[in-house]
């Protein structure tokens, strides 16, 4: 097998193995392990492979209750890109038998707490928060550093936005308002939406305009 040809089995792993701190609790019982916001992996997984239900999720629920216990038996399975679930022809791509149980509580929302303990385990076993499962959010020094990585950045002020743009952008939004195809509040709002970065306002302007602006790097004139 050529390089070209090798399959990289950590294709998945390596864009969903580190967590945003932000993402995370730690427990006060027990252990007092990490847990991650299961909405953040459900938003992770739908930016990946499409929406729940439909290009990822659990099939074949069974659901049990055995000696105070409830378990639920299912199969994390993802379909190939562009295909669903729904489809008779749709091709499974990965599919993962997985088990969990617990102690059954009337009123406890015991079938909902299985189901996202299931989809949590389905989606640790292709890496998504894999940093947590390693242990690593117990080093201090390592949390702050993903806290780092995943901060927002400074939101800037229009002026300074306006300021840091290359001449010949900032021309080309004086001249798309001086002759009225475009309004001052049209523009703000596109210097807020993408926050004065050059390149992504070049491509909403070539989007919603007829104009070209050309190659703009990131150095004001």
């Amino acid at each position: 097998m050529g390089d070209k040809e090798k399959i990289d089995g950590l294709h998945i792993w390596k864009q969903v193995c580190t967590t945003n701190p932000a993402d995370t609790k730690k427990m006060t019982h027990g252990a007092k392990l990490t847990a991650i916001d299961a909405y953040s992996q459900i938003r992770r997984a739908t930016e990946m492979f499409g929406p729940m239900g439909q290009g990822w999720g659990l099939s074949h629920l069974v659901f049990g209750v055995a000696h105070e216990e409830i378990h639920l038996q299912c199969k994390f399975y993802v379909c190939k890109p562009g295909e669903s679930i729904h489809e008779s022809n749709c091709s499974i791509k990965i599919q993962i038998e997985l088990a969990s149980d617990m102690l059954y509580r009337t009123g406890g929302d015991c079938r909902k707490k299985l189901i996202t303990d299931c989809l949590t385990k389905g989606l640790s076993y292709l890496g998504f928060n894999a940093d947590v499962f390693e242990g690593k959010f117990d080093d201090q020094k390592y949390v702050d550093e993903q806290t780092k990585t995943h901060a927002e950045p400074e939101k800037k002020t229009r002026s300074e936005m306006i300021g840091a743009l290359p001449l010949a952008l900032r021309d080309t939004i004086n001249d798309l308002i001086n002759s009225k195809k475009a309004s001052a509040q049209m523009m703000n709002e596109a210097l807020d939406k993408y926050n004065g970065d050059p390149v992504d306002l070049v491509m909403w302007i070539e989007s919603h305009f007829d104009v070209g602006v050309g190659e703009v790097n990131h150095e004001p004139v």
